[in-house]
């Protein structure tokens, strides 16, 4: 093989080689990555609250991007250490009899599915455990102005949540029949693993804890218990 056949061998073997990125190309897509790296860093850290006044600044820089990619997840980094789950029970009755037509809850994986619709319920009845719990501090008010801060707090997670309870309460009513309908908010305690150990189930029923939210009468008016409605009064802490 002469020279000018080996120079040849050389070129063709060089233009069968993959084309590289030119160095602006691959900086301009380091920092493409970075920026969207350092957004899925911000987003967890801003939402949701509360949140450092540091990182609220710096997700406003991020907040088109954000909005842009769907980023804005409604929840923080996490450890696997899952907190307790929540749904809703219900029961439909006649108004005439008082006889119970139906009692069910959800979310319920043998009613609602696909996945994607037993998670609309499952956030259903998440949200409104978070909008509903609305207990007076544990120690008591220690003022009658911290008590009307709450009871302020209390009527407007009331306006919010209603709405809400009287959609879901006409929605089973239209299901399952009945005049009345009544709603229970429950919370599923996680054991813990000693508990595991002596044989407690996860589905056990000492692990399910509710409370009543109200019931849509007959007239179809949402009637709240009065234990949500009634502030207590102020006393003072010892």
């Amino acid at each position: 093989m002469n020279l000018s056949d080996s120079n040849a061998s050389d070129a063709s073997d060089m233009a069968r080689l993959p084309k590289t990125w030119s160095v602006r190309i691959r900086i301009a897509v380091s920092i493409a990555l970075l920026f969207h790296l350092a957004a899925v860093i911000v987003a967890p850290c801003t939402t949701p609250p509360p949140r450092s006044e540091l990182a609220f600044q710096i997700s406003r820089i991020f907040e088109p991007y954000l909005s842009a990619m769907y980023l804005f997840h409604g929840y923080r980094f996490f450890a696997p250490n899952p907190g307790p789950g929540h749904l809703v029970r219900y029961e439909t009755i006649d108004d005439e009899t008082g006889k119970m037509r139906h009692n069910g809850r959800f979310p319920d994986f043998e009613q609602q599915w696909p996945r994607l619709l037993y998670h609309r319920y499952l956030m259903i009845a998440e949200r409104i455990w978070g909008e509903s719990n609305i207990t007076p501090p544990f120690q008591g008010f220690v003022s009658e102005e911290q008590r009307k801060d709450f009871e302020n707090y209390r009527n407007e997670q009331i306006k919010r949540l209603e709405p809400m309870l009287l959609s879901v309460a006409r929605h089973l009513r239209r299901r399952h029949g009945g005049k009345i309908v009544r709603l229970y908010a429950v919370e599923h305690i996680i054991p813990p693993p000693q508990d595991i150990d002596r044989g407690i189930r996860l589905d056990d029923p000492q692990l399910y804890q509710e409370r009543l939210l109200g019931e849509l009468s007959n007239e179809g008016v949402w009637i709240w218990p009065v234990e949500t409605t009634n502030v207590p009064s102020v006393y003072h802490l010892p």
